[in-house]
C-alpha cells in the first residue's frame, strides 16, 4: 500500500500496527488513493487461492482554516471511520462529501450518523462504492 499511497500524494504516512494514516493536499487525491488501494487489492486477490486481505479506509477532510487548530482529529475520525464501512468501500464524512469530485463517478449510500466519541463532532457518515 506504501507505493500507492506515495504516488497518489499522500505524506506523513504514519505504522501503527495494522493501521496506516497519511495526509494528503486535497479530497479528490484522497478518494482516488483509496479507490487505487481497493482496485488493487481485487486484482491480488482473485489471484489468490486461500483467504481474501481486505482493508477499511476511512476519509475525514478539513478546511485550511482550521487545518492547525484541528491537527489530530482528522486522524482519530478516519479511524473511527473504517470500522463503520465495508471493506470494499471508503466510508467518509459530509466533508469529503462536499469537496470531491467529480461525485458522479461515485455511489454515495448515508450511514446515518454516529458518535465519534471523543471527538468534538459527529458528523453523517457515507459509503464510497464504484457504480
Amino acid at each position: 500500500m506504501l507505493p500507492l499511497i506515495e504516488s497518489g500524494g499522500g505524506f506523513d504516512i504514519e505504522f501503527t500496527g495494522d493501521d496506516v494514516s497519511a495526509k494528503f493536499r486535497d479530497t479528490d487525491s484522497a478518494v482516488n488513493t483509496g479507490r487505487a488501494i481497493h482496485k488493487t487489492l481485487a486484482g491480488w486477490n482473485s489471484s489468490l487461492q486461500g483467504p481474501a486481505l481486505a482493508v477499511r479506509i476511512g476519509l475525514h477532510a478539513v478546511s485550511k482554516s482550521n487545518e492547525t487548530h484541528q491537527r489530530n482529529l482528522p486522524f482519530i475520525i478516519a479511524s473511527r471511520l473504517q470500522s463503520l464501512g465495508r471493506a470494499d468501500a471508503i466510508c467518509v464524512t459530509a466533508s469529503v462529501i462536499e469537496n470531491v469530485s467529480p461525485l458522479s463517478m461515485l455511489h454515495v449510500q448515508c450511514l446515518g450518523e454516529h458518535s465519534l466519541s471523543h471527538a468534538f463532532i459527529s458528523p453523517v457518515f457515507y459509503l464510497f462504492a464504484e457504480k
